[in-house]
């Protein structure tokens, strides 16, 4: 169960459903409750999954939608279909579909119940927002045109308010708890599953609020050092900006922000994400102002 649980509450009532369909949310919840969970979150939980969509009732008995599952065993076949077609050409640009869909697709399969992907007539959603896929080139060459054109701290603010939001509609909507340990994990998957890179964290002073980011495989900048060649600077602004929002909403600190010492595209092993809240950088004004930094 602790292996389910540290998924959130909604991904645990669909383990439970998916091993033991017909549970009322009474049986749900002491099967839940080992965790300090409340039998209001249970019911508030369900009561939502039923407006999405992802469970069904009968009377006080709740068991999985068979709409909803097929809707997730269209999408892992459409995406096991292309990660095949990947696997056969090497001629796909790094950030395309295929290439993404070939490195993330086995995690991505294991997280669609807990996370809810869930594809519509028209549209994919992800925990209740509208997503699209587009090619990751667009972002790398917006990149490009913010170095040269003096913009990079627009992307980084943008970004850092996306991230927040984000984690504050997960957390509102009862998917996620307010934890470091849940919003990490969630964080980790949801940016592993998008095709953005395996990340670390590291908590350097948790009083402090010091706390570092670091992708191994770092998507943009790998794709940017292969199109560009080489960057002076560093060039993962809009991955900063994600990691900056999200670990301010987690830290309850608006002025947390991030820089970036180490990039691929600067030749660097690693892509790494320094974070702390703003008065705490030694930066003079010209380059907090460059940064985009509170």
């Amino acid at each position: 169960m602790e292996s389910r649980f540290i998924r959130g509450l909604r991904g645990c009532i669909i383990d439970l459903l998916a091993e033991e369909p017909g549970l009322s949310s009474k049986q749900l919840y002491y099967k839940a409750k080992g965790h300090s969970v409340t039998y209001q979150a249970v019911h508030k939980t369900l009561s939502v999954m039923l407006e999405e969509g992802v469970v069904e009732r009968e009377v006080n008995a709740y068991r999985l939608s068979l709409a909803w599952i097929k809707d997730l065993r269209r999408y892992s076949d459409l995406l096991e279909s292309q990660s095949q077609k990947g696997a056969e050409t090497d001629a796909a640009p790094v950030g395309s579909f295929l290439n993404v869909a070939s490195r993330t697709f086995s995690l991505f399969r294991k997280l669609l119940v807990a996370k809810d992907m869930r594809l519509t007539n028209d549209r994919w959603l992800l925990s209740g927002h509208p997503v699209c896929i587009f090619p990751i080139d667009s972002l790398v060459i917006l990149q490009k045109k913010a170095q040269g054109g003096g913009f990079r701290g627009e992307i980084y603010k943008s970004a850092k308010e996306l991230g927040f939001d984000w984690f504050d509609f997960l957390v509102r909507q009862g998917k996620l708890k307010h934890t470091f340990e849940d919003l990490v994990v969630s964080g980790s998957d949801t940016l592993a599953m998008a095709g953005w890179g395996s990340k670390n964290i590291d908590v350097v002073s948790w009083e402090k609020k010091h706390v570092n980011e670091s992708f191994s495989n770092a998507l943009v900048a790998e794709l940017y050092l292969k199109k560009f060649g080489k960057s002076k600077a560093p060039v993962d602004d809009f991955m900063r900006g994600l990691f900056a929002g999200s670990a301010a909403f987690n830290l309850r600190d608006k002025s947390f922000d991030a820089v970036e010492t180490k990039c691929k595209a600067k030749g660097d092993t690693v892509c790494l994400f320094v974070g702390m809240p703003c008065k705490d950088f030694k930066l003079g004004k010209r380059k907090r102002r460059e940064l985009g930094l509170s």
